[in-house]
């Protein structure tokens, strides 16, 4: 009877340590940072609320078309002069809102531009958008 207790009680001491691991494994693949982004489309330029986010985490962009014309929001990546697949693109009527999530698995810079008819000569109508550690601020530049 003694060898019953000591293998139930052995089985139950692994069950348990067990336990603990398999919970924390399903935490560190979710992503724990929601970011609001707001972009306002005008035909003048793109005003974005934000300009950077951290890896990791998944934007919640709510895009709006204020103008009189149709516009597009287009966010890519470019690296080393390689074009790399779009990582989403909008096109919004006048008056027209659209929300878009998306997850930023990785650091870098992400280009956005609108390709809307004469959008692309105009200044503000494209930027940038950094992914990974905030910008430095004016006031340590």
């Amino acid at each position: 009877m003694s060898v019953t207790r000591a293998t139930l009680a052995a089985l139950a001491i692994c069950a348990f340590a067990s336990v603990p691991q398999a919970s924390a494994a399903g935490k560190t693949t979710a992503p724990t940072t929601f970011v609001d982004a707001h972009v306002t489309l005008t035909d003048d330029g793109i005003r974005i609320s934000r300009d950077w986010a951290p890896r990791g985490a998944i934007v919640r962009f709510s895009i709006a078309n204020t103008g009189t014309r149709p516009h597009s929001f287009t966010f890519e990546h470019f690296v080393t002069g390689f074009r790399l697949p779009i990582a989403f693109q909008a096109l919004l009527r006048p008056g027209q809102h659209r929300r878009v999530l998306l997850f930023l698995d990785y650091r870098g810079v992400l280009h956005y531009y609108s390709k809307g008819r004469g959008d692309r000569a105009k200044k503000r109508m494209h930027g940038t958008f950094r992914i990974g550690a905030p910008p430095k601020s004016k006031v340590d530049a």
